[in-house]
């Protein structure tokens, strides 16, 4: 008796070599989407800004003390000031030696979240709205005033500069953009003026950043969060430099409180961005609070 073998499929002749390729085929997809995910770059969706913000000429390493940094300034030289969010002190780093130097304590432990050097006075600012103006911080009788604001802890303060144009402190709301009980501003992030001569914010003197208009920007039309946890101004250009560790983002401002530019910030070298100040040269320096590590400052010299 004679049987008929049947002859098999190029399918089922070729399976495993076939499963091979398709394998392989899924890996390098997989691969090539994981590198694409981890490519994340800095992108500027209008002009061009005088910084590399991929390529800091350095960094700066903080100790455990300024692991919680939340607030930097440019004091003098080759010197900055910074704050932590639990300390009622001053820290003095050397950004050329790469080192805290100095520590002053000017009252008591709080939510500090900014300083800047006016003159020979120092003023730092709590998250509830106070604003401590410490003088003789160059000697051993240094003292300070705290003045209280309408401004509170639903404002939530976390970024401050100085204008010398008006004489103020501009402040920036984290979180309630409005004033007291007032429902006016939606879906903003607002800044206002602290009159240094008056010692009061100014309640009509103020600007905001539309977060529609950020979403406009970005093309997106997902919820979209933006807050506000630094703020500088270029002493070259005189724009404002606005950065949020919530959104990513850096928002350039003109003097007509204009958006120019538009950059997201590269998380990897971005961690946690807190504090942002300029030297009178244009250096540009950002603080990175430390989150389960160190913190930082980055430094960014002006491209021509």
């Amino acid at each position: 008796m004679k049987f008929k073998i049947k002859k098999k499929s190029f399918f089922y002749e070729n399976f495993f070599y076939l499963n091979k390729i398709m394998k392989n085929f899924l890996l390098l997809i997989f691969i090539i989407f994981v590198s694409c995910k981890n490519e994340v770059k800095n992108y500027s969706f209008l002009s061009k800004i005088p910084y590399d913000l991929e390529n800091p000429s350095k960094k700066i390493k903080l100790n455990h003390n300024l692991r919680e940094i939340s607030g930097l300034s440019f004091y003098k030289k080759n010197l900055l000031l910074a704050v932590q969010d639990e300390k009622g002190e001053i820290f003095v780093i050397d950004f050329k030696k790469g080192k805290i130097i100095n520590n002053i304590k000017f009252g008591k432990n709080g939510d500090f979240e900014a300083i800047e050097k006016v003159g020979d006075f120092i003023y730092v600012l709590r998250s509830d709205g106070k604003i401590f103006e410490v003088k003789n911080f160059d000697n051993e009788n240094i003292e300070f005033t705290k003045y209280h604001t309408i401004l509170n802890k639903k404002n939530n303060l976390e970024g401050m500069t100085y204008d010398k144009k008006s004489n103020s402190l501009l402040i920036a709301c984290k979180d309630q953009p409005n004033l007291e009980d007032s429902k006016i501003l939606k879906n903003c992030r607002s800044v206002y003026s602290f009159s240094i001569d008056k010692k009061q914010i100014i309640k009509d003197n103020f600007f905001i950043i539309s977060i529609d208009e950020l979403k406009n920007i970005l093309d997106i039309k997902r919820n979209f969060s933006f807050k506000i946890s630094g703020i500088a101004q270029n002493p070259i250009t005189k724009n404002y430099y606005v950065i949020g560790t919530v959104g990513k983002l850096m928002v350039i401002l003109n003097e007509n409180y204009e958006i120019i530019e538009l950059i997201k910030l590269n998380p990897h070298i971005f961690k946690k961005p807190e504090g942002i100040c300029f030297s009178k040269k244009g250096k540009l320096f950002i603080a990175n609070e430390g989150k389960k590590g160190k913190g930082n400052v980055l430094v960014f010299d002006k491209q021509n």
